[in-house]
């Protein structure tokens, strides 16, 4: 049984306060070792309102709860070079951090770091309503994580000291990320996902670096990831080639079955060479885009595939001009890779719904289009002609025997016409 100074209880398991064990809620002395001294007495440490400077790394213990007042006024904050703030060890279970505020100071290496070394040695981690920001290397760091959830994290990286990742996700199964921001503006992604698989609900991803071109997300060897409902707002850097890559590595895992549904892309610069890059590296397979606008000038690009299989892009749109709307046709380049399927309007060769009419070829021999809308659309490699206008087609249209021509105002047996002999532009018969 604890007694527990600063809230006068002596209720078995209850939280023990770290200004008990000698924590300074002032930032002025260090306070790292009343942190573990709490933890020593119990598994659940309260951080009362204050700034707390710590210059070794707080030792939250498996099934171990630390929690403060709010991310704003509950501060932990780093002292000391390549330090962690707070650490868990390999094997931990059911750990919980809520409503803390860690500054890494541009210091600290990582923020909050779990490193395990096989699948199901570490599970079941909650971080929540924290703002986490400035660490050397990775504010959040979790490798061979099962089952984590992120709720409303706060994670901004502009450390001057180091690369800078927001969020470190590695060989991380059944993830949760819900809410929160996560922003970068140095060298690293803001996110990076490798050999893992989470699900990214309602969150923002922001960058505004002037001087690099730091990656929104990353996703390496991952695989099964879904990003739905998120907000991508890359800005200000005028050297940005890509925001979110698809990689497989070699030896490694190929980068599949990845989707991003219902996503908005925000305020792209006109140097962006792509949006959404599929397979710029190795192998990835089964990428689906789905019902994503992407708000952009014109002259820029939105998805490009290379060394995909697979990819599937349906229902999305470029949004040409934020302030007076502009829907416009995605715009997709097709470097290399197979089997991809495109259920929406892009631009270019090779394109759907072409801008002007009969300018673009439908698909080829190898591959197939279904939904497509043309004034023409020219069947096999005879070119035999489907098509469709007001009036009779004889001496009109130009076909070859086989073509098929409906009339939009005929009537009995002046609806359908079928080309049966010649070449030029008579010979069409009603039916």
């Amino acid at each position: 049984m604890a007694l527990t100074k600063a809230t006068y209880s002596m209720i078995d398991g209850a939280p023990v306060n770290v200004l008990d064990y000698g924590a300074d809620d002032t930032g002025l002395t260090d306070s790292a070792a009343a942190f573990n001294l709490a933890f020593a007495a119990s598994t659940t440490v309260y951080v009362p309102r204050g700034t707390y400077l710590v210059n070794s790394q707080i030792n939250v213990p498996s099934s171990g709860t630390l929690f403060g007042e709010n991310k704003t006024n509950t501060v932990i904050k780093a002292g000391t070079l390549a330090q962690n703030v707070i650490s868990l060890p390999q094997s931990n279970y059911n750990v919980r951090i809520r409503r803390l505020g860690i500054d890494c100071n541009s210091l600290a290496s990582q923020g909050i770091v779990s490193i395990s070394t096989t699948f199901g040695e570490a599970a079941h981690l909650l971080i929540e309503d924290v703002e986490i920001n400035n660490s050397v290397g990775k504010n959040i760091n979790l490798i061979f994580m099962t089952y984590a959830v992120l709720r409303d994290v706060y994670s901004s990286n502009i450390s001057a000291n180091g690369f800078g990742y927001g969020l470190y996700l590695q060989n991380c199964n059944n993830c949760e990320i819900h809410g929160g921001l996560y922003y970068n503006n140095r060298l690293a992604s803001a996110v990076l996902l490798r050999s893992s698989t989470t699900l990214f609900l309602g969150a923002r991803f922001y960058n505004d670096s002037l001087v690099v071109s730091p990656l929104l997300m990353e996703l390496d060897s991952s695989f099964n990831n879904s990003i739905v409902n998120c907000t991508f707002e890359p800005q200000g850097a005028a050297n940005v080639v890509t925001n979110i890559s698809l990689t497989g590595s070699t030896g490694v895992y190929n980068c599949t079955d990845n989707n991003f549904i219902n996503c908005m892309f925000v305020g792209l610069t006109n140097t962006c060479t792509n949006v959404i890059a599929v397979g710029t590296a190795n192998a990835a397979y089964k990428t689906k885009i789905q019902n994503c606008t992407f708000i952009k000038p014109t002259s820029t690009s939105s998805i490009l595939l290379t060394n995909q299989n697979d990819t599937l892009i349906e229902n999305c749109a470029d949004l040409v001009n934020y302030d007076t709307p502009t829907y416009a046709n995605v715009s997709v380049t097709n470097n290399s890779g197979n089997g991809f399927a495109i259920k929406t309007a892009i631009n270019g060769a090779n394109g759907l719904f072409p801008l002007t009419n009969n300018t673009s070829t439908v698909g080829n021999s190898s591959l197939k289009w279904s939904s497509v809308a043309a004034t023409s659309f020219l069947v096999g490699t005879s070119s035999v002609t489907f098509t469709s206008d007001t009036g009779s087609p004889e001496g009109v249209l130009t076909a070859i025997v086989g073509s098929l021509y409906t009339r939009t105002n005929g009537g009995a047996n002046t609806t359908l016409y079928v080309k049966e002999s010649g070449t030029g532009n008579t010979g069409w018969v009603a039916k």
